[in-house]
């Protein structure tokens, strides 16, 4: 599968003005398609797209859809002045043993829960029990007859497409996760628009705003303010924040949101680096997530080195858990803690890699990261914002330099003070024991700052 990273994408594309299309710039959607390669990774590569039909096809198909079986539910109540969009990913509560999304909790709490509308980007599992209103699965059922907005969208995308036929460095792959990208991306638009131009929502809040792209052009089309809620790490090295300069030889929307809401000061600065937001745009709100007092879980150090993981790296983790366990069994009294990221649906294949490795224990996904920091020495991660969430529990933390990919993240994290950098062959624990006498953690507060939520229209 041929990613095309952020790096290689804007060398393919050194004027991205070639992705505009009317008032809007489909940058990040095809950037969305090279990265993420879904039409190959679902199996789409042969499926048709109707956007390219003629428009009378077009219009009649979804005219007899609609008549078929038209489905319409009033799912907006009249006082949600106020939607959060959120990704299927939520966790036990420490305290209570219920399912929380503590993304949302707080803004919820202050905004008042029945001013607001939490819709979920997915079908939720059976056995889940959260707090919400509607998923996307629900609004699925509902057949949209053909409007003026679909004719309008199909313009956008359609002159994307002609324009990036031509181009002769997309390969044939590359024009076919596009084509498919672009067709989701007016499918999932009209869905959105359909139920958010009926509602009396003012303000949207979505985590993250990239790779829904879709859904913020539906919020734009229906006049709806847009706040993205940084959701992890930002670094240069992320493929959807701080880009280059190249951006400023655009001047169309390229459906960014209009405001992100981070975390500290420390991010703002890192994404003032890029030229996707101004200054005005990114608040500086504090820490919004609902996390556990970290003295909840205070506890003795222990003889851990904690591995936090992240989504889709087994092909590094793998060997190189194998190669660190061999440094732990040099050290008497040491162990292994494997922490799965709890949004991995891959997981299982850890559990497959390291049956009979009587030092290593791989920790339930939901249990809470802090419950693990506190008790470990040493952490060991590549981009986790485990690194960062480790300030102020006395955990020694490593960023694993393996790929050149991550080199920018890895740069940042070594430069914010949140951690060493620890090649492959390393063994962390003798490294721990030389930067003892010199190890200081870094102010928490400029990661994580007191949350006071500005005021919101």
């Amino acid at each position: 599968m041929n990613r095309i990273s952020k790096t290689d994408f804007f060398e393919m594309f050194s004027d991205p003005s070639v992705f505009d299309a009317g008032e809007y710039n489909f940058l990040r959607v095809i950037q969305s398609a090279l990265l993420g390669r879904p039409a190959e990774r679902n199996g789409k590569m042969a499926r048709r797209s109707l956007f390219l039909q003629p428009y009378f096809i077009v219009k009649s198909y979804l005219r007899l859809r609609a008549f078929r079986k038209n489905k319409l539910s009033d799912y907006f109540k009249p006082d949600q002045k106020y939607l959060f969009i959120c990704p299927i990913r939520f966790s036990k509560d420490p305290e209570s043993g219920i399912e929380k999304n503590s993304y949302i909790e707080r803004i919820v709490e202050l905004l008042v829960r029945k001013n607001c509308h939490i819709h979920y980007r997915g079908m939720l599992p059976e056995s889940a029990k959260i707090d919400c209103d509607t998923t996307i699965s629900e609004w699925l059922k509902t057949r949209i007859p053909y409007g003026s907005f679909d004719r309008d969208c199909i313009q956008l995308i359609r002159k994307t497409f002609n324009n990036l036929r031509k181009n002769p460095t997309l390969s044939t792959e590359d024009l076919v996760e596009i084509r498919q990208m672009l067709d989701d991306f007016w499918w999932e638009s009209r869905l959105y628009y359909f139920y958010l131009k009926q509602s009396n929502v003012s303000t949207a809040f979505i985590y993250p705003a990239y790779q829904n792209e879709a859904v913020v052009y539906a919020l734009r089309k229906a006049g709806i303010k847009v706040i993205e809620l940084q959701h992890g790490v930002i670094s240069k090295g992320a493929n959807f924040y701080v880009y280059p300069s190249a951006l400023k030889k655009i001047n169309r929307d390229i459906l960014l949101p209009d405001e992100i809401w981070v975390w500290g000061s420390y991010w703002k600065s890192i994404l003032l680096k890029g030229f996707e937001f101004s200054e005005n745009k990114i608040k500086v709100v504090g820490d919004f997530i609902k996390r556990p007092d970290l003295t909840m879980f205070s506890s003795p150090k222990e003889k851990v080195v904690l591995v936090t993981l992240s989504t889709g790296t087994q092909s590094f983790f793998i060997p190189y858990i194998k190669q660190l366990y061999e440094h732990i069994l040099r050290h008497p009294g040491w162990k292994l803690w494997i922490k799965p990221h709890p949004g991995d649906p891959n997981n299982a294949v850890y559990d497959d890699a390291f049956k009979g490795y009587e030092l290593l224990e791989i920790i339930d996904k939901n249990t809470n990261i802090f419950q693990c920091l506190q008790k470990a020495t040493i952490q060991v991660s590549i981009f986790s914002n485990t690194l960062f969430e480790a300030v102020e529990t006395s955990t020694v933390s490593f960023c694993l330099d393996v790929d050149s990919k991550y080199k920018g993240f890895v740069e940042d994290v070594i430069a914010a003070g949140v951690a060493y950098k620890l090649d492959s062959g390393e063994d962390p624990i003798c490294r721990m024991e030389e930067l003892l006498h010199s190890h200081k953690e870094p102010e928490r507060d400029i990661f994580f700052s007191t949350f006071s939520i500005p005021q919101v229209y």
